[in-house]
């Protein structure tokens, strides 16, 4: 059985670091469109054959690469 983007989405949710979604008060999760957009670009990366352990480390450091170039801009801003 092949997983949807949903399905998959759902499934490898826990590959995103710091994922923990607030509820609502009938107990439905809430993501903000930033957790949304790291999740699918897990999945992106997923589809591609990287592992879940593979994952945290590319989205660590693509994290880190923003900061370093926020930093890099300020420097010279």
């Amino acid at each position: 059985m092949a997983l949807t983007r949903q399905n998959s989405t759902t499934r490898h949710g826990q590959a995103v670091p710091g994922r923990n979604p607030t509820r609502s008060v009938g107990g439905q999760r809430r993501y903000s469109r930033r957790e949304i957009d790291r999740v699918a670009e897990a999945v992106d990366l997923i589809d591609e054959g990287v592992t879940l352990v593979g994952v945290r480390h590319v989205l660590t450091l693509r994290a880190r690469v923003a900061v370093l170039e926020a930093e890099l801009r300020g420097a010279h801003g």
